[in-house]
């Protein structure tokens, strides 16, 4: 019953937002309703201490989530957003473009340059655990290079957006929770047991990558 719910508030979401409606607002919206069903149909709990209404507890929650957020995560997206567009009006980008594509040229591979992109982008999301913050930067720094590399807008877009789709590291939230699961510090789990397996998984992935955006540029 719960994924039922879930599932039409998406579709519901979806289909405002496909007409034009503002998609912060929307998801918002969505947001508080499910979480309204969710206490009404599963007794769910959102803060420790309720304050007497449900609806006073969700703007609790709201707040604190907010609060929590906009210092950690929500302050490196607008730090890294910055910085991409600072690069972009001072021509900084445009220079790094001309510079770094004369010596790849020679190369004249632009699916090499593909999976190089995802490689680097794995390497940089060990760092950076934000998706969003991670695809500002690269979209402000590999996109422009890639494209005058002679690669599809579509093939660049697909290979930065999938950044992210391989969480590993001591910053992952889930390699935390798994290590915490097996029992083992977040270090040792990282090096011996992920490290190993997600080096070979990024380079098949990467090569999967030039594959099938060739052959999807060429169709």
């Amino acid at each position: 019953m719960s994924l039922l719910i879930a599932l039409i508030g998406l579709v519901i979401a979806g289909r405002l937002i496909l007409k034009n409606y503002n998609p912060q607002g929307v998801l918002f919206t969505t947001g508080i309703a499910m979480m309204f069903l969710a206490i009404f149909t599963n007794n769910a709990s959102f803060v420790d201490k309720s304050t007497g209404w449900i609806g006073f507890d969700i703007f609790e929650y709201i707040s604190n989530t907010f609060s929590n957020r906009a210092g950690g995560l929500g302050l490196k997206i607008m730090l890294i957003g910055g910085f991409a567009m600072l690069m972009s009006v001072i021509g900084a980008s445009q220079v790094m473009v001309r510079v770094t594509s004369k010596p790849l040229m020679k190369l004249n591979s632009p699916y090499l340059m593909l999976a190089m992109a995802f490689i680097l982008g794995q390497c940089l999301a060990l760092f950076i655990s934000s998706a969003t913050g991670l695809g500002l930067l690269l979209m402000a720094t590999l996109y422009p290079v890639l494209i005058r590399l002679g690669c599809s807008k579509a093939a660049v877009a697909a290979v930065l957006a999938s950044t992210c789709a391989i969480e590993f590291g001591p910053g992952s939230g889930n390699s935390i929770l798994a290590a915490q699961t097996a029992g083992l510090d977040i270090t040792e789990y990282f090096i011996n047991d992920q490290l190993p397996v997600i080096s070979i998984l990024i380079v098949v992935v990467a090569a999967i990558h030039a594959l099938t955006q060739r052959y999807f540029d060429k169709n």
